[in-house]
C-alpha cells in the first residue's frame, strides 16, 4: 500500500493498520479534543475527481501529565503543531483525505506544555491531499470518522523521548459533506 503522506509515514508507528482501518488507542480522558463531535466539509471547488473540501477544527491539547511534555512542530516558528487525521473504519483503505503532507526541518523548539496547561490551535483542514500519479485518483476519504492526532514527546527536538502514544489521540469525531 502506498504511503499517502509524510505524515503517515511518521506516525505510523502510533497507529496499527488493519484491513484499511487506522486502530488508535485514545484514552477516556484525552489530552487532545476537538470542539465538535461532528463537522461538515464545505467544497472548495473543482468536479468528480478534482473536488476539494475544507473545515476548521478547533483542538485542545491539556497536559494532564506530572511531566512537560512537547509538541512537534514542522519549522522552529510554526504556529501549530504537526497534525494527523486518522481514518477509523473509512472504506476507503488509503486512509482520510484530510491527513496532511508535512516537509519539515530538524529544530528543537517544539511547543513545551507545562503540567496542568493547555494550548488551542485552530487547524484549518483541506483534502484531498494527495492523488495517484497514474490515474489522478485521489487518495482517502472526505466523510467518515476519524481523529486527529499529535505528535507528544517528553523532551524538545525531532524523534526522541516519546510520549504515551495515547496522548496524542483525540476522541473519534464525524465528517460530512455540505449539501450541494
Amino acid at each position: 500500500m502506498p504511503l499517502t503522506s509524510s505524515i503517515r509515514a511518521s506516525f505510523a508507528a502510533g497507529a496499527l493498520i488493519t484491513g484499511g482501518c487506522w486502530l488508535t488507542g485514545a484514552s477516556d480522558d484525552p489530552f487532545l479534543t476537538t470542539d465538535r463531535s461532528t463537522y461538515v466539509a464545505a467544497h472548495l471547488g473543482g468536479e468528480g475527481i478534482s473536488e476539494r473540501f475544507s473545515f476548521v477544527v478547533i483542538a485542545r491539547f491539556e497536559n494532564r501529565d506530572d511531566r512537560v511534555v512537547y509538541l512537534a512542530r514542522c519549522f522552529a516558528d510554526s504556529r501549530t503543531p504537526i497534525y494527523g487525521v486518522l481514518a477509523v473504519d473509512a472504506t476507503d483503505s488509503q486512509g482520510s483525505a484530510y491527513d496532511g503532507a508535512w516537509g519539515c526541518v530538524g529544530h528543537d523548539r517544539q511547543f513545551a506544555v507545562q503540567p496542568g496547561d493547555f494550548r488551542t490551535d485552530t487547524l484549518h483542514l483541506q483534502g484531498p491531499n494527495s492523488y495517484n500519479g497514474l490515474t489522478h485518483e485521489p487518495y482517502g476519504a472526505t466523510t467518515g470518522r476519524v481523529r486527529l492526532y499529535y505528535d507528544v514527546r517528553y523532551c524538545p527536538g525531532d524523534g526522541g523521548c516519546p510520549a504515551p502514544r495515547s496522548f496524542g489521540y483525540s476522541p473519534i469525531f464525524t465528517i460530512t459533506k455540505a449539501p450541494e
